[in-house]
């Protein structure tokens, strides 16, 4: 017969070997699950940097990259994918008339200040949304900037399309100028001296 001492001793035999392989496995997998979910929560983080960053500057690519990735990042998290596809469906919708884009614009802002109040809430941030608002700063040359080149992109385009003639202008030099006459004054200057 069996004695006890041995059916224990097997018992540890056998709970040992299934430690040995299934410690370390289990280790990794547990190791693997948290890496992923720091690395999933890092992306996010990732995510309202760059908004945070952008957020007075909305037509920059790293904004618009941010916003893209807030459906991916943020998958399955209706807080903050809820107000997102409400702010993308104002952004695509057709500019209306001229006495209504004020509010336009206004409902606009609006609605990314609650996306942004949203995924700041879900990452453990508690801004007030007034905050969010008011505290953000982009000098106005940055807006100026930009349309200048937006402005000059689009023109040029015109220009190489054929839509638009290159503008050439003679330029007339003020007498008083510190600069020398182009050479066909000085030619004609100099003749007359001379006369």
């Amino acid at each position: 017969m069996v004695d006890r001492f041995e059916i224990i001793s097997l018992g540890i035999l056998i709970a040992t070997v299934v430690a040995i392989i299934v410690g370390p496995i289990a280790a990794v997998k547990i190791t693997r699950n948290m890496d992923e979910e720091r690395n999933a929560r890092e992306r996010k983080f990732d995510v309202f940097r760059m908004l945070m960053k952008t957020r007075q500057v909305r037509l920059s690519p790293e904004h618009v990259t941010a916003l893209n990735l807030i459906e991916l990042e943020f998958y399955g998290c209706t807080n903050v994918t809820s107000p997102y596809r409400t702010y993308i469906q104002h952004l695509s919708s057709p500019m209306p008339a001229i006495e209504e884009q004020i509010r336009y614009f206004e409902e606009r802002h609006d609605l990314f200040v609650d996306l942004m109040h949203a995924v700041g809430k879900e990452l453990g941030y508690m801004y007030d949304k007034r905050e969010l608002e008011r505290l953000s700063y982009a000098p106005m040359g940055w807006e100026r900037d930009e349309n200048t080149q937006r402005k000059n992109a689009f023109l040029l385009s015109e220009i190489l399309e054929g839509k638009r003639p290159f503008p050439i202008s003679s330029m007339q030099i003020p007498v008083d100028s510190p600069f020398p006459p182009p050479p066909s004054i000085v030619n004609s200057s100099a003749e007359k001296n001379s006369n």
